[in-house]
């Protein structure tokens, strides 16, 4: 049976390409995998960014009616049963367009276009940076500190706010599906972005309420989403609603902040069973004081209940007046040493921040790695127990061609141990109490744990989470690592690091 190709769609800031500039593409017998240095639609497609088990992200540029360059992430999948085209890919452009109409779509790509050929679907949209969770893996204890911690929770919620506002739901937020990109122009912050919308479908009301995903007899483990962050509604048969979103973002503030409850659980069965155990005391420990209200509004909400985000931000802004954080204010990444940077490929200035002797308002600011229903995370700060179950209830998912980026720790410097950091690390979380009791923000941040504690852990000084849980290093990925940070010049990398210490004190000294 022939499949009717779907509408190509084009931003209008390029051109359209004609028919004969089409037809000299001859891109109708090439696959998904082969696209490096084709043109398709207009767009020249360069070096793959990122493969899964049935698509590829490759980054691609062309021309605008300006005259201007723009690069864009080119994403492709396999056209499967009769060439029909892959209705994922076209679901995501779906919502994305509704988002753009709906003008929310500031936590989110701007799509470029979409269309599809014989043997591929594709989708071209706007070149995001790297995401949370790879950022982290460079950062001491692999956890925002707490300005930058608050920010980046306000922005997720933003995103998630604007996605319920079309009327859909994402069912898998993790931190691997927020990624950083471009600054806000109204006050010069660095943009959050989620992505991924392969899990997301529409929620219902009383009026029309949507049937469970699960249905017959239950012969496996059943959840919904990535089993580390999704909600314990997930894990039910019953109806997913945008409290079981906001779940996952409770989960997603104590995992940037502290840990999960089942962070030392083995397998599946055991995390399920802690999810199901933990009440609001449980969940209280891995949050601060302050986050109390939060916690207590998302637990109590019923399935076809709104959250009531106003009151959320509220709450948020009030935290970040109480600690002086301004949404403007350096994010954690930004002083990343050049060694992070270029590995993460993280080309981020640090920004000139505005000098206001006026108290600034907290402004709103106002994104999809291939998914399948109910899977491990490969991104997950666990150790991976995924097996992939025959049946098409969710289970694991082995996509875990991600290599850890762990590097062989050496003698650590002399001077470089930060021994008040450690204890912070060291400290018990239920003894911390709110942010403002260990925590207070300084934009210039005693540039000597930026620098000191950024290398310790870039050079393996700090303990890794993926260590700890004895994940399989990349021989390969580490080897490259290692060469990038060593080749610094002749100068030994200690004496690197001895020297930016010095520098920056002598500064600190200066009158």
């Amino acid at each position: 049976m022939d499949v009717v190709p779907p509408e190509t769609i084009l931003s209008p800031i390029f051109p359209v390409p004609t028919d004969k500039s089409i037809v000299k593409e001859c891109s109708n017998d090439l696959k998904y995998n082969q696209l490096s240095g084709k043109k398709i639609h207009g767009f020249y497609i360069e070096k793959v960014l990122g493969e899964g088990g049935f698509g590829i992200v490759y980054k691609c540029h062309a021309t605008t009616k300006k005259g201007n360059i723009v690069s864009g992430a080119f994403k492709s999948e396999m056209n499967l049963n009769h060439n029909a085209p892959s209705v994922g890919l076209l679901f995501e452009c779906k919502i994305l367009q509704k988002l753009e109409e709906a003008e929310n779509n500031v936590n989110f790509v701007s799509l470029y276009g979409c269309g599809s050929r014989k043997n591929f679907t594709f989708m071209i949209m706007s070149l995001l940076g790297p995401n949370l969770y790879d950022i982290c893996c460079y950062l001491p204890g692999e956890k925002f500190e707490f300005s930058t911690w608050i920010r980046v929770v306000y922005q997720m919620l933003q995103s998630i706010k604007s996605l319920h506002s079309i009327g859909y739901i994402h069912n898998d937020l993790k931190p691997s599906n927020f990624t950083i990109g471009d600054k806000d122009i109204e006050n010069g912050s660095v943009i959050i972005y989620l992505i991924d919308f392969g899990l997301s479908r529409l929620y219902g009301t009383k009026d029309f309420p949507k049937p469970p995903v699960f249905n017959g007899e239950k012969k496996a483990l059943e959840y919904i989403g990535t089993i580390t962050h999704c909600s314990p509604n997930a894990h039910k048969r019953t109806e997913l609603g945008r409290r079981d979103d906001m779940f996952s973002w409770m989960f997603l503030m104590m995992d940037f902040y502290n840990e999960l409850p089942w962070r030392r659980c083995e397998t599946d069965e055991q995390i399920e069973e802690c999810k199901m155990n933990c009440n609001y005391d449980t969940y209280s420990k891995y949050l601060p004081k302050s986050c109390a209200p939060i916690i207590k509004h998302i637990i109590n909400l019923t399935t076809y209940e709104e959250p009531k985000y106003d009151q959320l931000f509220d709450k948020l802004k009030k935290i970040m007046k109480e600690n002086k954080i301004k949404m403007d204010d350096y994010y954690q990444w930004e002083l990343l040493p050049a060694e992070a940077k270029k590995i993460l490929n993280l080309k981020i200035d640090l920004r000139k921040i505005k000098k206001c002797k006026e108290k600034e308002k907290v402004t709103k600011l106002s994104g999809r790695n291939s998914s399948k229903r109910g899977r491990n995370d490969k991104n997950s700060t666990r150790k991976s127990h995924s097996k992939r179950k025959d049946i098409k209830i969710c289970s694991g998912n082995n996509q875990n061609n991600k290599s850890d980026k762990n590097i062989p720790s050496k003698k650590l410097p002399p001077g470089v141990c930060d021994k008040g950091l450690i204890e912070v690390e060291a400290t018990n979380f239920s003894q911390r109490g709110d942010a403002t009791q260990f925590s207070k923000h300084n934009p210039i941040n005693t540039v000597v744990n930026n620098v000191v504690n950024n290398f310790s852990c870039l050079m393996g000084y700090k303990g890794n989470k993926k260590a700890k849980t004895h994940a399989t290093i990349d021989n390969a990925q580490e080897k490259a690592l290692t060469e990038e940070f060593y080749r610094v010049g002749n100068q030994n990398i200690e004496e690197k690091i001895e020297k930016k210490i010095k520098t920056v004190e002598s500064k600190r000294n200066m009158p």
